[in-house]
C-alpha cells in the first residue's frame, strides 16, 4: 500500500497529504453494481457516482452548529438535516436555494473544507479498452491517453444501444481470446460509421488507435473478468482517501452497505494497519448530515455538467439569477479554499468535455480549442 500511496502522489503531483484532518463521508448515485442485460444497461442513464462531503483541520473541533441550524430554519420533526430540507429539484432549482448559500457559507466562515470523487460509470466502464492497447502495441499514444478515453466515449454513446447489444453478445469486459479481433474489427467498424463528431485531427488520432488494435492479440485488461459486469462494486473507491491522507481521520455514515464495504480492510502503512476510519450514527453527527448536502448536489452538478455540451453551458451561466450566480460564488470560494488545503481532496474520473466544462461552469476558466492535437 505505500508503494501505490507513494506513486499516486508523484504521477498526480498531490501536495500536503500527510496533514492531520477529520473527514466525513457521504454519497449519492451508488447504483451498487453495473452490468449489462438483455435490453441494455442494468441502470438506463445512471447520474455521476459522487463519494465525499466536509472535512476540517485537525482530529478534534470546538464549532458550535446551533447558528446555522437556526438560521436554516428546519421544521420542528426534522431529525436530521438532508438536502431534500434545504432544496428540490433539478440542479438549476437547486442552486436557486437560499439555505443551500447559507451552508455554503457558513462551511467558508468557519473555516470546514471539502472533498470529493466524482465518477462517470459509463465513461469509467469504457476506458480499459484504451487501456488494453496503450499497454500492449501503443505505448508511444500513452501521451494522448486521456483524448483517447474522451473521443472513444464520445463516439460509442452516439449509438449507446447497439454498443452495448453488440458488446454483451461478446461477454464485456471479459472478451475470450479467441474472439479479440473480431471484436476489434467490428469496433473499428462501429468508430468508423460514428466518427464524424469528432474533427478530422481527433479523427485521426483514434483511427491510427485502432489500427493497433486490430493487429492485438490480447487485452490485458479485458480478460480474467466476469461476462457483462462491468462493475462488481464501488468499494474501491472508499478506501482511496482512507489510505492516502493516513494520518486523518475518516467518518462514515453508519449503513451496511458502507459497513460491508470497509469492515473487512485490512489496510497497511509503513508496516502498521490503518485504523483511521470509523462508523457514525448521521442523526448524532452533524458533519455528516452536511455531507448528505454537499454530496447530494454535488451529485446533481456534475451530471448536469455531463449532459450539457459546453455551448449549452455558456447559455446557462449567461441567465443565471442572482440567487444563483451567489451560490456559485460560494461553492468555487469552498472548492479553491480546499484546493489550496491539499489538491487530493478532489478526484474525478470522467470524460475529457467533463473536466472543460467544471473548468468553465465553476471556475470561470474558458475552454481552449483541444480540437487540434500538436504531434
Amino acid at each position: 500500500m505505500d508503494e501505490l500511496r507513494n506513486d499516486i502522489i508523484l504521477v498526480n503531483n498531490l501536495y500536503n497529504m500527510d496533514i492531520e484532518c477529520t473527514f466525513y463521508y457521504d454519497e449519492t448515485n451508488n447504483i451498487r453494481k453495473f452490468h449489462i442485460i438483455e435490453d441494455g444497461f442494468n441502470v438506463v442513464d445512471p447520474g455521476n457516482f459522487v463519494l465525499g462531503g466536509v472535512l476540517h483541520t485537525g482530529l478534534k473541533h470546538n464549532l458550535n452548529t446551533d447558528n446555522l441550524l437556526k438560521d436554516l430554519k428546519l421544521q420542528r420533526n426534522t431529525k436530521e438535516l438532508k438536502l431534500k430540507y434545504v432544496a428540490k429539484g433539478d440542479f438549476e432549482r437547486l442552486l436557486s436555494s437560499e439555505k443551500l448559500g447559507i451552508i455554503f457559507k457558513w462551511l467558508n466562515d468557519n473555516n470546514l473544507y471539502a472533498h470529493y470523487f466524482n465518477l462517470n460509470i459509463i465513461y469509467w466502464s469504457l476506458v480499459d479498452i484504451v487501456d488494453s492497447v496503450l499497454s500492449e502495441t501503443a505505448q508511444e499514444l500513452i501521451p494522448y491517453s486521456m483524448i483517447l478515453k474522451s473521443d472513444l466515449y464520445k463516439v460509442l454513446t452516439q449509438d449507446r444501444d447497439l454498443f452495448v447489444l453488440t458488446v454483451r453478445k461478446y461477454g464485456y469486459p471479459n472478451i475470450k481470446n479467441e474472439y479479440i479481433h473480431e471484436f476489434s474489427v467490428w469496433l473499428l467498424n462501429f468508430v468508423h460509421d460514428h466518427i464524424n463528431v469528432l474533427s478530422n485531427e481527433r479523427a485521426f488520432l483514434l483511427n491510427l488507435f485502432f489500427q493497433k488494435m486490430v493487429h492485438q492479440t490480447v487485452l490485458p485488461f479485458l480478460t480474467g473478468e466476469e461476462d457483462n459486469v462491468l462493475i462488481k462494486n464501488f468499494s474501491s473507491f472508499y478506501i482511496r482517501t482512507i489510505y492516502l491522507f493516513n494520518n486523518s481521520s475518516h467518518i462514515f455514515d453508519k449503513e451496511d452497505s458502507v459497513i460491508s464495504k470497509l469492515g473487512g480492510l485490512n489496510l497497511m502503512i509503513q508496516g502498521k494497519q490503518l485504523n483511521n476510519f470509523r462508523f457514525e450514527n448521521s442523526e448524532n453527527e452533524i458533519f455528516v448530515q452536511l455531507s448528505d448536502v454537499i454530496v447530494g448536489f454535488l451529485g446533481k452538478y456534475f451530471t448536469f455538467i455531463r449532459q450539457n455540451s459546453y455551448s449549452k453551458l455558456v447559455q446557462i451561466k449567461s441567465s443565471l439569477n442572482p440567487h444563483q450566480i451567489n451560490n456559485l460564488s460560494l461553492l468555487k470560494q469552498l472548492i479553491d479554499r480546499s484546493d489550496n488545503l491539499s489538491n487530493g481532496l478532489f478526484n474525478m474520473i470522467v470524460s475529457e468535455d467533463e473536466h472543460q466544462n467544471n473548468a468553465y461552469f465553476l471556475h470561470n476558466v474558458v475552454a481552449q480549442n483541444s480540437d487540434r492535437i500538436i504531434r
